[in-house]
């Protein structure tokens, strides 16, 4: 009833994804992903269906499918903060499940912008730079996230993190 009732795009789609979360409670999950979808459709940044569609699609692992969702989403949306979440979990599946760490590091590095300290822009760098073996790169990333971390405990576990990176390189004892 709330769908047919909504009368503008936004109010649609919000009522197809909290119809998509219904039916997935339900354990209906291929009703809940017709509805995710219709959200979509109406409104590719819609977070809950992009957030649904996810959970279903990768409980499948269809990874790509789940990708070129978040895509579609980011070129709806302006730039910014509101766009962190969505590139934050399409990086995270091209680096953890489709193996694509140079696409996932363009997706962190947007969302480095606006959210330099998030754990899991710092978890994925440690990985990417370790690989590379560019260890500067990443001492250079952890000491500007100790410089924008504003709680004080998490500053010393990076400071710490830092250290015990230089004890085991020579070259950056200093």
């Amino acid at each position: 009833r709330r769908i047919a009732a909504a009368s503008i795009p936004q109010d649609q789609s919000a009522a197809h994804a909290a119809a998509g979360r219904l039916a997935e409670q339900s354990k209906r999950f291929d009703k809940a992903l017709e509805h995710y979808r219709e959200a979509l459709a109406l409104i590719p940044s819609n977070e809950r269906a992009l957030m649904g569609i996810g959970r279903l699609l990768g409980a499948r692992e269809e990874w790509g499918e789940v990708a070129k969702l978040y895509e579609a989403a980011l070129r709806s949306l302006k730039r910014g903060a509101n766009e962190v979440p969505i590139l934050v979990a399409l990086g995270e599946i091209q680096w953890k499940h489709l193996g694509q760490m140079d696409q996932a590091e363009a997706c962190f590095r947007r969302a480095k912008k606006s959210s330099p300290t998030a754990p899991a822009i710092l978890n994925f760098y440690r990985d990417y730079h370790l690989k590379r073996d560019e260890v500067p790169q990443l001492f250079a990333l952890l000491a500007q996230a100790q410089k924008a971390e504003t709680d004080p405990d998490t500053r010393v576990r990076l400071g710490i993190e830092m250290a015990e990176m230089a004890e085991r390189r020579p070259q950056l004892l200093e």
